[in-house]
């Protein structure tokens, strides 16, 4: 929208003002952490209430990332927990993203 400012002395000023309303940042996890137990590994972090979210496994950081089924629902309090079952051999790195 276009604003007039005016000095009471008869000097104005004429601009344009642009707003543009972005979401803050809803991919926010902290506090990860990975356990394994029984060849399986459960992944735990703290998320946004209510926010879904998707798991990413790889084994090397260079390939593709793959996504895992289903979406992943923080908790009231942020909890997100998803465990793995697939067996752990050698090095499995995993990521939360925002679907």
């Amino acid at each position: 929208f276009s604003i007039t400012f005016d000095d009471g002395r008869g000097a104005t000023v004429t601009g344009t003002v642009n707003l543009q309303v972005v979401s803050p940042a809803l991919d926010v996890v902290t506090g990860a952490s990975l356990t394994t137990a029984g060849g399986a590994a459960t992944f735990s972090a703290s998320g946004i209430p209510g926010l879904g979210y998707l798991l990413q496994t790889n084994t090397d950081l260079t390939g593709a990332w793959t996504t895992q089924p289903g979406i992943i629902v923080a908790a009231s309090d942020g909890t997100i927990s998803v465990t793995d079952n697939a067996p752990v051999t050698g090095s499995k790195f995993y990521r939360l993203v925002a679907p």
